[in-house]
């Protein structure tokens, strides 16, 4: 049975010829024990093949552990590496980056000239208004009588003097007000911006349209097959692999880009009975 997603490269066809180096192997080790031949056990994750042969006729048998009667035979399941296929081309250029961060400010430019000096204010007016006069001062007191004089001759006596006359009243009233302050002068010019910062850097290009497909096919016992994941149109295979259902009956054959578009990977059964299922990986971008 195949599944319907995906292409399958060939169709179902006997063990190729790595299978059948890795039987030619477990045939000669039973001919040199003298017996007949049976699958070797296959390990997963392991690079060997161990059986168990027979000591009295060489039979073979699947096994990790012989008995006492038997003796273990060991030979690689892995043939040598095909040639490497050729380099896929180049992905597209993905989007540019976000524009990068906007640069620190400038640094503050030199303060502008001090502006000119303002016109002085007109002078206040001098002095305010004469003050009225003061009152007359108080009338002196009077003087003291002078001596009696001698009785003179007959006659009247010296007239005394004349009394101090009193002070002078405060002259002129208080200083004026102050006159107002003059204008302020023009502000002076603003000083220069400072230099605009650093564009910063382009981000790297993204990778866009990423998508996983798969695609199976179920190998019989005893045969090997092929299959292959396609990526739907307008996108290129970035990555892919290959996995069965059973590994410890299964040797992977090979795993390799298809062309541009897709993935395709080659698996056996080495069971003697019963099938198992390859499934195939295709990593896509746009």
């Amino acid at each position: 049975m195949r599944s319907a997603e995906g292409e399958n490269r060939a169709g179902p066809r006997a063990l190729g010829r790595r299978a059948r180096f890795i039987i030619a192997l477990a045939c000669c080790a039973a001919v040199a024990a003298g017996g007949s031949v049976a699958w070797a056990q296959l390990s997963a994750g392991s690079s060997t093949i161990h059986g168990c042969a027979k000591n009295s006729d060489g039979s073979l048998r699947l096994a990790a552990k012989c008995k006492a009667n038997e003796h273990a035979v060991v030979w690689s399941k892995v043939g040598p590496a095909g040639a490497r296929g050729a380099a896929g081309a180049a992905g597209a250029q993905g989007p540019a980056g976000a524009a990068g961060a906007q640069g620190p400010a400038g640094a503050a430019g030199p303060a502008g000239a001090a502006g000119a000096k303002g016109a002085t204010g007109p002078t206040g007016p001098s002095g305010g208004p004469i003050g009225p006069t003061g009152p007359t001062g108080a009338t002196g007191a009077t003087g003291s009588g002078g001596p009696t004089g001698p009785t003179g001759p007959a006659g009247t006596g010296a007239t005394g003097a004349t009394g101090a006359t009193g002070a002078t009243g405060p002259s002129g009233g208080p200083a004026g007000p102050t006159g107002p302050t003059g204008p302020t002068g023009a502000a002076g010019t603003n000083g220069t911006d400072g230099a605009t910062g650093a564009t910063g850097a382009t981000g790297p290009a993204g990778v866009s349209g990423y998508q996983v497909v798969t695609n199976t096919v179920s190998i019989a016992a005893g045969f090997e097959d092929s299959q292959t994941a396609s990526c739907p149109g307008g996108k290129v295979v970035t990555g892919g692999g290959a996995s069965t259902s059973d590994a410890t009956v299964t040797f992977m054959i090979e795993s390799f880009p298809a062309g541009t578009t897709g993935w395709t990977g080659t698996a056996g059964n080495g069971a003697t009975s019963g099938s198992i299922t390859l499934t195939v990986y295709a990593i896509c971008a746009s």
